[in-house]
């Protein structure tokens, strides 16, 4: 636990139906909430962060000193990469799109100045205790050097505007847009510039996909987001007149930008391809698709994301899997 903090302990698991998230930018009482091991009570005024490791100066800067620099805002989708003690499953309840503002990280690196050997950076919070039975003496995630250095990856101290909250890291966070939440280290306290992984247990232990090579299993860190989707109208198990068309909507997001989506109303058997906006900064984007008859019974909607790469969203067994959407057609 790091020293000078007031903690409170408890996991915390807040969630919200994706249904209910109707607009562009996600109000925070209506985003998820998830922390493993405790909530560190930071009184702003004492909150430092050290900038170390493999630069030629480190940096040791208030929160005065942090805001007094440069800042840009990103707007960024917010993906939860789900519980790290279970295997990979979809949550769209943990999704969210958002507006953060900070410091671009590589400024403060470039003033540090980046020594040659570096490949991670290792961001660490000040948040400490015990997680599944593990003592942790504080969050800690690393970040490979090419991502840390990209133009979106913020030392974020608001966020839609406000100052963030207790809750969602304040007084300062990391942002990684594009990566699963679990790498924006909340309550951060240091950036270290290293030559390899960090060691700390939610980067060996947890957040790691075991993947099958013709070598055997290798560890895969949870970083880049995979393309997924969600629909969020019609609402899961409503119904429907069979006298008007169908119109499904919903949300769909990714590292890379999605291109496609594809909409089912029979369970996968037959697709349509939707209409995808155009995605700003790290945002999440829209699909639509109307759908002009369907016949009298209960139906289950599927949507399907394609990204830049032509990576495609499963229709099950991972953490991007398709969630099927039931309605009545009556």
């Amino acid at each position: 636990m790091i020293v000078g903090y007031a903690q409170t302990t408890g996991v915390r698991d807040i969630r919200c139906r994706l249904q209910a998230l109707q607009g562009f930018i996600t109000p925070e009482e209506h985003l998820f909430v998830l922390a493993h091991v405790s909530v560190p009570l930071i009184d702003q005024s004492a909150w430092r962060l050290r900038i170390d490791g493999l630069v030629e100066r480190p940096l040791h800067l208030s929160f005065d000193d942090l805001i007094r620099r440069d800042s840009v805002a990103v707007t960024a989708f917010h993906k939860c990469a789900g519980t790290p003690t279970v295997d990979p499953e979809p949550t769209p309840d943990r999704t969210g799109n958002v507006m953060w503002r900070g410091v671009r990280l590589r400024d403060l690196v470039e003033e540090a100045g980046l020594l040659a050997d570096a490949t991670h950076i290792w961001a660490t919070g000040a948040d400490g205790g015990t997680f599944q039975g593990h003592p942790i003496t504080a969050y800690q995630k690393d970040v490979p050097l090419a991502k840390a250095l990209a133009p979106e990856v913020l030392v974020a101290w608001s966020m839609n505007d406000h100052a963030l909250s207790t809750e969602r890291g304040g007084p300062v966070r990391l942002v990684v847009p594009g990566f699963y939440g679990t790498n924006s280290v909340k309550w951060l306290t240091a950036i270290t510039v290293a030559d390899r992984r960090a060691t700390g247990p939610f980067t060996t232990r947890w957040y790691n996909d075991q993947i099958a090579t013709r070598d055997g299993l290798i560890a895969r860190p949870v970083w880049a987001v995979a393309p997924d989707s969600a629909i969020i109208a019609p609402d899961h198990d409503t119904a429907s007149p069979s006298d008007r068309p169908l119109d499904i909507k919903g949300w769909t997001w990714g590292a890379a930008e999605i291109v496609s989506v594809d909409v089912s109303h029979d369970d996968g058997k037959t697709w349509l391809a939707a209409t995808v906006a155009k995605r700003v900064d790290f945002s999440w984007q829209a699909f639509s698709v109307t759908v002009p008859h369907l016949t009298s019974g209960d139906h289950r909607l599927l949507s399907r994301a394609t990204d830049s790469t032509g990576q495609v969203q499963p229709l099950g067994s991972a953490r991007n899997a398709a969630v099927a959407v039931s309605v009545t057609i009556t």
